[in-house]
């Protein structure tokens, strides 16, 4: 199958399989992922039946070249025929928060701002960004929810948040670019290898394609099982939750004990993420099982962080709101 051929079915399924609506907006920066992605999907208007189709360019002032990228943006529109929104933005990173970080915050609240209801915002990613984001997930000591990476499909705003070339590497995505005779515009911030990310590409993945030229792929194909086994997980958490459950913001320490610490701390995690907490470390996890649920029942331990608490009053668990704790 040549790459045109595999490029256009990977996203036929993908547009076949969209069940909320026909909407779909590109997350569009004028580089080569993001042009090879509009291009494909444009091509494919006439085959879907009621695709509407736009795009969305986030500019962040951050390179000299950024208006030179909103003219070509607005070109390419106009060649492809596709309606672009053109979006300002002001990057202002908070402390010890990277430049990096902060344009990607900026530009997905764009995103979900402008995101009409139960539509597809659909961004270009790719293997190869799977691979790294695996890596990345490795070098911050992720479980198996971090190393799923980045989900094909996912709820985002008022629709979802889709990445349909997941299974696609960028080598392909050039060489589709390169045959279409496309133009794109390259931003100088990927050569800065101060960046993690960047690093990563630039250094590390060509010596792990030297030991195993296919490295790309597995770590992809490691990435689809910890997200299998990270959805099994959910689900035993679910259960385990209703078990334990007193009410929203109580917990059964009796109930809980009956379970292994691992089980503990999965339903715990999940329970937590509910109600919209910042999760605990691995350290304060093990202070939860070890100093809460498993104290004595006339204990009254108290774990604090992320402006939270965690109280233990005889058979019960309870969240509360904190002040910026430990």
């Amino acid at each position: 199958m040549n790459t045109n051929h595999m490029i256009k079915k990977t996203l036929e399924t993908f547009l076949n399989n969209l069940t909320a609506s026909t909407t779909v907006v590109v997350g569009y920066s004028g580089g080569v992922d993001s042009h090879v992605l509009l291009h494909a999907l444009a091509k494919l208007r006439e085959a879907v039946s009621g695709l509407r189709l736009s795009a969305i360019h986030v500019n962040h002032h951050l390179q000299k070249e950024a208006d030179v990228w909103v003219t070509h943006c607005k070109r390419v529109g106009e060649q492809l025929n596709v309606p672009i929104q053109l979006v300002d933005v002001n990057v202002n990173p908070t402390k010890g928060e990277s430049v990096e970080a902060a344009a990607r915050e900026a530009r997905y609240h764009v995103f979900a701002k402008h995101l009409p209801e139960n539509a597809y915002l659909v961004t270009a990613h790719h293997q190869d960004d799977q691979a790294e984001t695996v890596l990345l997930q490795l070098l911050r000591g992720a479980g198996v929810k971090g190393l799923s990476a980045m989900p094909a499909i996912m709820p985002f705003s008022q629709g979802f948040l889709a990445r349909p070339l997941l299974s696609v590497s960028q080598e392909a995505l050039v060489e589709y670019a390169k045959q279409q005779s496309l133009s794109w515009v390259d931003d100088q911030s990927n050569q800065n290898l101060q960046y993690q990310r960047n690093f990563l590409r630039a250094k590390v993945m060509p010596l792990l394609k030297q030991v195993r030229p296919a490295a790309v792929e597995a770590m992809s194909r490691s990435a689809q099982h910890c997200a299998s086994a990270s959805e099994l997980l959910e689900t035993l958490a679910a259960e385990d939750l209703q078990q334990v459950k007193l009410d929203g913001k109580r917990l059964s320490a009796k109930k809980l004990k009956a379970f292994l610490p691992n089980r503990q701390a999965n339903v715990m995690r999940y329970w937590l993420q509910l109600q919209g907490c910042v999760l605990p470390s691995t350290v304060k996890m093990q202070h939860i099982l070890q100093d809460l649920i498993a104290s004595r029942y006339d204990a009254k331990p108290e774990i604090c962080w992320g402006g939270v608490k965690l109280q233990r009053l005889k058979d019960e668990i309870l969240l509360k709101e904190n002040g910026p704790g430990s």
